[in-house]
């Protein structure tokens, strides 16, 4: 853990034992705590009619005073813009939001866990080509009643 301290108008020796106090202070009443660690399934989405778990890129690292409650944060995951067919591992699909009241503090990307293929030609569209042939078979259908003619079998003299 990393601290950072500042200490304006402190008169003489005393920066040292004064920048001393306010880090104890810091160390001492102050802890973190891991709210989403790199590699946390965030949230899941569905692509080409398969689950695709969502990943963060990056961990998100609650600070609070000890003895008081962490700070309500909430988690927005922004939609993606479009539907998706396929996705390979590792590509950034969307991001979460992280909030602290109205206050924006971090936006976490957040990729794929793994490569989902579109579904081939002759799977995707096998359905639609069934359809097209039952409805041409239906509209090319002779009426009833209706018979061609066909030539005569009779010979002729």
């Amino acid at each position: 853990r990393d601290l950072v301290g500042v200490i304006l108008k402190s008169p003489g020796k005393e920066i040292y034992t004064d920048m001393l106090g306010l880090l104890h202070y810091g160390l001492d009443e102050f802890e973190n705590s891991v709210s989403i660690e790199i590699g946390d399934v965030v949230s899941t989405i569905s692509v080409d009619d398969q689950t695709l778990n969502l990943l963060a890129t990056e961990s998100l690292w609650v600070s609070r005073k000890i003895g008081n409650l962490p700070p309500e944060t909430r988690l927005e995951v922004i939609p993606t813009p479009e539907e998706l067919i396929s996705v390979e591992a590792g590509q950034v699909i969307t991001q979460v939001n992280v909030w602290n009241g109205n206050q924006l503090v971090k936006s976490i990307p957040l990729v794929a866990d793994r490569t989902i293929e579109p579904k081939s030609f002759k799977v995707q569209y096998f359905g639609f080509s069934m359809v097209a042939i039952l409805l041409g078979g239906l509209l090319l259908k002779p009426k009833k009643g209706y018979m061609p003619k066909r030539p005569s079998t009779k010979r002729k003299l």
